[in-house]
């Protein structure tokens, strides 16, 4: 059963009325994306390196206009309609055993952190050089999911502009990439999560440009309608867009996992259509039934299977991990059987769930009138991750 929220956000029931010094003159109140200070950081008026904060607006004028300086890319087809994926997809990594002998028909993903160094340099520079150096032949199937740490995604963003870097990415010819994970955390300024938000946003745009099909993640302070409705307009703007990224990993607590999966049904039921979420990171076999049990057509992505091959662990029934004592051989073997439990399990799950309406299901507490409300003009709405 679902668990609800502990509380409800004091700016659903006093709005506008928390403000700070630069909220006067803040371009993201201005432009109606920001109620005000909803924030611990905003409240406190946190500052430091790498933050925009929401102390000076000057510093949140800058942030805002750059993004608004570069070029503006309209729309883009999403070719989510050449898209077939699998129910699980495994990632690789740099380093793996040699001799493994992967599947050449199967699609495999790839985190950023496999595709550039500490420094922001490419470790691989050609499609074929990738593919070698994850023990996969040069017309494998691979997939980016472009998920690090704050630092390297931050590092990567620097680069974005000399470095001709999404064009770079573009040319390791990835069956489908994701947009950016610039985190979103609940406590940080409102200025820094809307800039994030938006930065995500325009990754998507960027890849969808190049002609590569992209799969958005979706970020977003779970207590601002204002960010709730921002994602929804922009869904409904690109009626074509069939799947959906979660980065599951970032919710380790049951509880922010149950509230994860209240925002993914609140976008379910108010994003228009029918939409397919890919989960990225849920590596328990508790968090696979709670998915499975509210999106039986869910897909799963888990660098798991390769990660505890690598630290000489066997992945067993319930997708618990043994160690053991394998040589190099062994080693590359190991990972193949992990990613057969993995997959085993996940289907295991989905074969014993029969889809059923629970008697109650938690979603966020904003009422949108109407998905019409949110459609562009001009455009029909379509159906509904």
């Amino acid at each position: 059963m679902t668990v609800a929220p502990d509380t409800l956000s004091i700016q659903l029931v006093f709005p506008r009325m928390l403000r700070v010094a630069a909220c006067d003159s803040c371009p993201y109140m201005t432009a109606g994306r920001c109620e005000g200070a909803i924030t611990r950081g905003s409240v406190e008026l946190e500052a430091g390196p790498g933050l925009i904060g929401c102390h000076d607006a000057t510093r949140i004028r800058e942030y805002f206009e750059y993004l608004r300086d570069v070029e503006p890319i309209p729309p883009q087809p999403s070719q989510h309609n050449q898209l077939s994926l699998p129910v699980f997809i495994p990632v690789l990594e740099s380093g793996m055993a040699h001799g493994i002998e992967l599947n050449p028909s199967r699609l495999y993903g790839v985190y950023l952190r496999s595709i550039i160094d500490c420094h922001g340099s490419f470790k691989y520079k050609t499609a074929d050089t990738l593919r070698k150096g994850l023990h996969l032949s040069p017309n494998g199937r691979l997939a980016m999911f472009m998920t690090a740490t704050d630092t390297l995604i931050e590092r990567a963003w620097a680069y974005s502009e000399l470095r001709d870097f999404w064009q770079r990415l573009a040319n390791f010819n990835f069956e489908f990439v994701t947009s950016a994970t610039f985190s979103v955390y609940e406590d940080e300024s409102r200025s820094d999560q809307i800039y994030n938000q938006d930065r995500n946003f325009r990754t998507y745009e960027v890849f969808s440009k190049l002609g590569v099909p992209c799969i958005p993640f979706l970020f977003f302070n779970p207590s601002s309608n204002l960010d709730y409705q921002n994602i929804i307009t922009w869904l409904m703007e690109r009626e074509d867009i069939k799947y959906v990224a979660i980065l599951a990993h970032s919710y380790k607590h049951p509880r922010a996992f149950e509230r994860m999966l209240t925002q993914t049904r609140s976008i379910a039921r108010d994003a228009g259509r029918q939409l397919q979420f890919v989960f990225v990171g849920a590596s328990t076999i508790d968090k696979v039934v709670l998915i499975l049990d509210e999106y039986p057509d869910a897909i799963l992505v888990s660098t798991q299977p390769v990660s505890k091959a690598r630290a000489g662990e066997r992945i067993g029934p319930g997708l618990k991990s043994e160690r053991v004592n394998p040589t190099d051989a062994n080693r590359a073997r190991l990972t193949i059987c992990n990613i057969q439990q993995f997959e085993y399990e996940i289907d295991s799950v989905r074969c014993r769930k029969l889809r059923y309406e629970l008697p109650y299901q938690e979603v966020l507490p904003f009422d949108l009138v109407s998905n019409r409300s949110f459609a562009p003009a001009g455009r029909a709405r379509s159906r509904v991750g």
